[in-house]
């Protein structure tokens, strides 16, 4: 999967502002794995950093290939 040079980065607060998530249901979701860490985030000085087109082509493929 190839990744534009531009990425653009949201904070928990920010995707929940652009998801139907609450920052709460995105912190569960990063817990039971479905926001994987080095995938869909980084961490910078311990708090995450979402990396948009990463998170918006989850959506797309709606989970799918994903274990679980």
């Amino acid at each position: 999967m190839k990744y534009p040079t531009t990425e653009e980065y949201l904070s928990v607060r920010e995707l929940s502002g652009r998801i139907p998530y609450k920052p709460k249901t995105i912190r569960n979701l990063m817990c039971r794995g479905v926001f994987r860490e080095g995938v869909h985030y980084t961490r910078l000085t311990g708090r995450p950093i979402f990396y948009w087109s990463r998170v918006e082509a989850l959506l797309r493929e709606g989970g799918r290939g994903r274990k679980g």
